[in-house]
């Protein structure tokens, strides 16, 4: 399924499209069942946000506070850690790499030709 259908499917879904746009995504859901397949399963998945919603008058459950907290102060994933020459072997590096590279060499045959 394409990304465009599914996005198309979803704004049917949800309800954001109107008057010819909304006839046309109406007719792709009859007509391709890749459309088809897109709203059912967007419906399928509003249907469940709305219906775990709890009672505002409640509040949110306990399980909501838990979770926050632990996002919010689980302790980080450890960066990982690069060797010397796997950063140096990056093409995002390649030219800084050969800048410095250069100015070695002119940094070299200059201070031969001061002494030579």
């Amino acid at each position: 399924m394409t990304d465009d259908k599914s996005a198309r499917a979803a704004e049917l879904a949800i309800g954001l499209l109107e008057g010819r746009e909304r006839q046309e995504a109406l007719h792709d859901v009859t007509a391709d069942p890749e459309m088809r397949e897109a709203f059912r399963s967007w419906n399928e998945r509003l249907a469940s946000l709305c219906m775990a919603q709890p009672d505002p008058a409640q509040g949110p459950g306990a399980h909501v506070y838990t979770n926050i907290e632990a996002e919010l102060f689980a302790p980080q994933a450890e960066a990982v850690k690069e060797s010397f020459w796997d950063m140096l072997r990056a093409p995002e590096n390649r030219g800084l790499v050969l800048m410095v590279l250069a100015a070695k060499v002119l940094l070299l045959t200059w201070v031969l030709y001061l002494f030579l």
